[in-house]
């Protein structure tokens, strides 16, 4: 079943309208037309295990990612700026970890912000919401006008699945999307995700430095804070002595997945809290994995909930960031008339 309601107007006065899937296996999402955020993913029990508001002031007043769709390109681009067939582009710098900027979630063009056509669908037991925009020419700096389409999908097994479709129309373009929703078993005011258990099937990471910016190299996992190749408590080693963990204070990195055809999806990541359990997997090449380390304390969630520092976790899909100036990670190019198309599952138990 679908429902829609009024969700309340932006700062600038744009109405946002949130959808409510209601799966047949009892999971529910509750959806923003304005950047596709989800807002609430409840367990068939009723327990409600991600970050979000009760009206667009939550986000406004604070950080705007939280459940976002992001793009045009996901994650940092150094210094704010990357070069295309001849051409350099300056994006606006909006992000500045240890003081040096970058380019974070589209700049201050990121689809998180825009107002989505919706399209809501019923498909026998599964249930969703068809989500498209165009990017124009320029939008956030970026050169060429793209054509987006995203469909969130509820199975009765209780998955939620994203489907990603971009389109490159008139000019080559950087694109890479995400989805930015935060995760705590125990609710958005149940504390630290420390306690949960993490496991993410990659060898591999992208080690950066003060930046936040991955410095070029892929590196292997083994014998770093980062093996979650077996399963491990997130707080067993996130403050180790450790300077790639130290400058994000914390997990917000990238870890690189095994190579695929880019079609089949594959096991990403399982994250674990008691008799809960969340899969991640997908198609993209990486995973970025953020432990809400900079999240405040106190800030007012939905009705009576207080965030605080890592009370989340994001298992953000995608892009190994930085790739544009980065030629040795896989290519997120997109040539004009050429399509990328990405699926990403959430299988919650």
């Amino acid at each position: 079943m679908v429902s829609k309601k009024p969700f309340g107007r932006t700062k600038n006065g744009r109405e946002v309208t949130a959808y409510t899937l209601t799966g047949a296996g009892g999971l529910v999402l509750e959806v923003l037309d304005w950047g596709g955020r989800v807002n609430r993913v409840l367990l068939p029990n009723g327990q409600d295990i991600v970050i979000g508001f009760d009206g667009p002031e939550g986000w406004e007043n604070g950080d705007a990612y939280y459940g976002c769709l992001i793009g045009r390109y996901a994650n940092r681009i150094k210094d704010g700026k990357f070069s295309l067939d001849g051409v350099d582009y300056t994006l606006k710098c909006n992000n500045f970890p240890a003081g040096i900027g970058c380019a974070l979630h589209g700049s201050d063009g990121g689809w998180h912000d825009r107002i989505w056509d919706v399209t809501p669908f019923e498909k026998g037991e599964d249930v969703g919401l068809t989500l498209s925009l165009v990017s124009p020419d320029g939008e956030g700096g970026f050169p060429g006008t793209v054509e987006v389409q995203v469909v969130y999908t509820v199975t009765k097994d209780n998955v939620w699945r994203i489907n990603y479709r971009m389109k490159a129309v008139d000019k080559a373009t950087p694109v890479a999307m995400t989805q930015h929703v935060y995760f705590n078993f125990k609710g958005e005011a149940g504390g630290s995700v420390e306690d949960h258990t993490l496991e993410v099937a990659a060898e591999k990471y992208a080690p950066y430095d003060a930046s936040q910016v991955p410095v070029g190299e892929i590196a292997e996992v083994k014998g770093t804070p980062f093996d979650f190749t077996a399963p491990h408590l997130i707080g067993e080693r996130i403050d180790a002595d450790c300077d790639v963990l130290k400058f994000g204070k914390g997990y917000d990195h990238c870890w690189v997945l095994p190579p695929s055809d880019g079609q089949t999806l594959r096991f990403a990541a399982r994250l674990s809290k008691d008799d809960s359990k969340l899969e991640v997997w997908t198609t993209e090449p990486a995973i970025q994995i953020y432990t809400g380390n900079w999240i405040p304390e106190g800030y007012p969630a939905k009705g009576s909930d207080r965030l605080s520092p890592r009370c989340g976790i994001a298992l953000e899909t995608g892009a190994i960031p930085d790739s544009p100036n980065k030629p040795q990670f896989p290519n997120t190019i997109l040539r004009p008339g050429e399509v990328r198309e990405s699926t990403t599952e959430f299988r919650i138990g």
